[in-house]
């Protein structure tokens, strides 16, 4: 799980877009140029400040921390998905493996498959956006995949229980 644009690249777009404020204030013709034609050739100019000023480095310094506070909280909202990772890493569709490589009694099964259904009911009441100050995380795709996974392994441990089960019943 990760943010795109990243955050560096978002870090460094604010900043790039700071320096393009300051570098396109440059050359801006003062009003009494435009007003008396005879001042034209003066060559009037606005003064501008510099990306090394004072006032601009300030407010670049302002600009990046009210930044760091907004990235705190997506990075935070992530920690929701870490009880998740087995699933999202397949870890989770080895261990059904492994769980169906033996053999289990009716309530082993019912075990597995109430705690599968029990994780699908979690991942399908996590948010779908989540508003996150600066930015907002779109989760939608990730928690629908999330869920499809966790049925799909309830599906394969439900077929093998009722083979399982029609066997027993045959002999």
């Amino acid at each position: 799980i990760g943010f795109e644009p990243s955050f560096k690249d978002v870090r460094d777009c604010l900043i790039r877009c700071f320096l393009e404020i300051v570098t396109a204030s440059q050359g801006i013709p003062r009003v009494e140029s435009e007003l008396f034609p005879g001042l034209r050739e003066a060559g009037l100019i606005i003064r501008t400040a510099s990306k090394e000023e004072l006032l601009v480095t300030q407010a670049v310094d302002q600009a990046l921390e009210s930044y760091r506070k907004n990235t705190v909280g997506p990075q935070r909202y992530l920690n929701v998905y870490k009880g998740y990772i087995d699933l999202l890493n397949g870890r989770a569709d080895r261990n059904v493996t492994s769980f169906l490589a033996e053999p289990h009694s009716l309530e082993a099964f019912k075990t597995k498959l109430d705690s599968l259904r029990q994780m699908k009911s979690e991942l399908s009441s996590l948010r779908l956006t989540v508003p996150l100050q600066m930015f907002c995380l779109y989760a939608e795709g990730l928690n629908i995949e999330m869920v499809q996974l966790v049925e799909s392994l309830r599906l394969r441990i439900s077929a093998a229980a009722m083979t399982d089960n029609r066997e027993e019943n045959r002999d």
